[in-house]
C-alpha cells in the first residue's frame, strides 16, 4: 500500500470510533495486511458498505453490504456521520448527484472523507490516450499488468470532478459548508531516480491522488460552552 492510501485509512480509522460509517464503494473489501491491522483499529458504531458491481460485492467479507449506484443510496436523510469513499470518484458519470446523496444521508455534524485520482497525473493522461488506440480487453491486460490488480477490478473511468478546484466546486453546490481539497504524491515502488526529480517539477495538480474532507455543516465555536 502506498502512503497516500494509508493515510487516507489512518484518518478514517481516526475519525471512526462511535460513528455511523457509510464505505461508498467497498468493492471487494479490505484484504491487504496493512488495511486490515488499520481496519482493526476502528470502533464504529455501525459500518455499512455500498458497491454497485454485484460480483464485488459477493466477495466482500465485511457484513452489512448493500448493492446501489451512489446517487440513489437507500437510507434516510441523516443516517449516517461519516461517509467515506476510496479510488471510487474517477469512475462516477455523475459526482454532482453522489455527492448531493452524501449530504442527505449526513446527519448535521457528519463528515465526508474522500481519496481519488487527479485526473491531471502524468501517468493517467498517458494511460487515457492509450485506452483510445487499444482494444479494451488488450487495455486492462497492461493495466493489470502494470499495477498488479486483476483486470476483473479495473473499471471505466471518467474524471468528471477529478481536480481539487472541480471537487470542492461540486462539494459547495451540493451543500457542504467547510472543507478542503488536497493533492498527495504517488509514489511508485519502480520509480527510477529520473522519475522522482520529475515529480518533484511538476505542478501539484499534476501528481498522484485527491484528498478531500468536507463537513456538512461549517463549525462555529459555541460562546456558551453548549452544542446546538
Amino acid at each position: 500500500m502506498v502512503w497516500n492510501e494509508r493515510l487516507f485509512y489512518e484518518l478514517v480509522a481516526s475519525m471512526a470510533t462511535g460513528r455511523r460509517w457509510l464505505d461508498l464503494g467497498c468493492g471487494r473489501g479490505a484484504r491487504g495486511s496493512e488495511l486490515q491491522g488499520v481496519r482493526r483499529k476502528v470502533r464504529e458504531a455501525l459500518y455499512v458498505g455500498v458497491e454497485p458491481d454485484w460480483d464485488s460485492l459477493l466477495d466482500n467479507p465485511q457484513p452489512n453490504r448493500v448493492c446501489s449506484i451512489g446517487d440513489s443510496l437507500p437510507f434516510r436523510d441523516g443516517a449516517f456521520d461519516l461517509l467515506t469513499s476510496d479510488m471510487v470518484f474517477e469512475h462516477l458519470e455523475n459526482p454532482a448527484g453522489v455527492l448531493a446523496e452524501c449530504y442527505r444521508v449526513l446527519n448535521n455534524e457528519g463528515v465526508l472523507v474522500v481519496h481519488t485520482a487527479s485526473s491531471l497525473h502524468y501517468i493517467l493522461m498517458a494511460g487515457r490516450v492509450l485506452s483510445k488506440l487499444v482494444p479494451r480487453r488488450t487495455y486492462r491486460r497492461m493495466v493489470a499488468r502494470f499495477t498488479g490488480r486483476e483486470e476483473r477490478d479495473i473499471f471505466p473511468t471518467r474524471y468528471r470532478a477529478n481536480t481539487a478546484r472541480k471537487f470542492a466546486q461540486e462539494a459547495r453546490k451540493a451543500g457542504f459548508e467547510g472543507g478542503f481539497v488536497t493533492y498527495l504524491d504517488t509514489p511508485l515502488s519502480t520509480g527510477t531516480r529520473a522519475e522522482q526529480l520529475l515529480v518533484g517539477l511538476l505542478p501539484r495538480p499534476f501528481r498522484g491522488t485527491l484528498l478531500a474532507v468536507y463537513f456538512k455543516r461549517q463549525w462555529r465555536p459555541d460562546p456558551l460552552g453548549v452544542s446546538a
